[in-house]
C-alpha cells in the first residue's frame, strides 16, 4: 500500500480507548518524553494506541497502531518508537520494530472517513470493507446517502483512514479537507487523490 512520501515528522500521541481527544502529545526534541509516557501509562487501562504525525504537502498524515494488552510490551514498544537514538520516525522505521514487520502489506480490512482526534466521538463513516467495489465509488455512494454529513463545515481536519488487522490492528490516515473561514470541508480532490494511492493492486509501502 502507497501512501506517497511522508514529509517531517510532528508528533506521537498515545490514547485510551480509541479517545484521541484526551490523547497524551509528545514532540520531537521534547525533554522528558519517554518519563512522562511512562507516568502516563502507570493510570492506563489495556487500550493503548499511538499515532504518529507526518506534514505533506495535502495536511497531516498519520500511522497508527494498536499495543498489545500485556503492559511489559507496551511499555517496550513505546520506548523503541520514543527513542532518540533510532532513526527519525517514518512507516519503515515503524515496521522495523520487533513484531511490527508486516505492517500495511496487502489490501487493508475495511477504509473509513473520520474526523482526525474526534474519530470515536463524532462517528466514522465506514464505506469499504475488503472485497467490495472500487473505495471511490463506495466513498461516493455513501457520502451520498448521509443526507450532507461531512459536507458542512466542521471544527477539525477530515481524513480517510486504511485499517488493517495483522499483525496487530493498525492503520494510516490521508488528509482530504481544507480549511476554510468557517471550519474543514471535505475536498473531493484530496479524497480521489488519497484514494488512488491505496489502489486495489496490493503494494508494499516499504520499497
Amino acid at each position: 500500500m502507497d501512501t506517497g512520501k511522508e514529509g517531517r515528522f510532528l508528533r506521537w500521541q498515545f490514547a485510551l480507548d480509541g479517545l484521541w481527544e484526551e490523547a497524551l502529545h509528545l514532540l520531537p526534541g521534547e525533554k522528558g518524553r519517554k518519563e512522562r509516557f511512562l507516568l502516563w501509562l502507570e493510570g492506563a487501562r489495556r487500550d493503548v494506541a499511538v499515532e504518529l504525525f507526518f506534514e505533506t504537502e495535502e495536511g497531516e498524515m498519520f500511522l497508527g497502531l494498536r499495543f498489545p494488552p500485556e503492559r511489559d510490551v507496551q511499555r517496550r514498544l513505546a520506548m523503541a518508537l520514543l527513542d532518540p537514538d533510532r532513526p527519525g520516525p517514518s512507516p519503515a522505521a515503524l515496521r522495523a520494530l520487533p513484531g511490527l514487520e508486516g505492517l500495511f502489506e496487502g489490501r487493508p480490512d475495511f477504509m473509513e472517513l473520520g474526523v482526525v482526534n474526534a474519530w470515536k466521538s463524532s462517528g466514522p463513516l465506514r464505506f469499504w470493507e475488503g472485497g467490495a467495489s472500487s473505495p471511490l465509488e463506495a466513498l461516493r455512494e455513501r457520502l451520498a446517502s448521509e443526507e450532507g454529513r461531512y459536507r458542512g463545515p466542521l471544527p477539525l481536519p477530515l481524513a480517510l483512514e486504511a485499517a488493517f488487522s495483522s499483525p496487530l490492528p493498525h492503520w494510516m490516515g490521508l488528509p482530504v479537507s481544507s480549511p476554510s473561514p468557517q471550519g474543514h470541508r471535505l475536498d473531493p480532490a484530496k479524497a480521489e487523490r488519497a484514494l488512488a494511492r491505496w489502489a486495489d493492486v496490493p503494494r508494499n509501502l516499504f520499497r
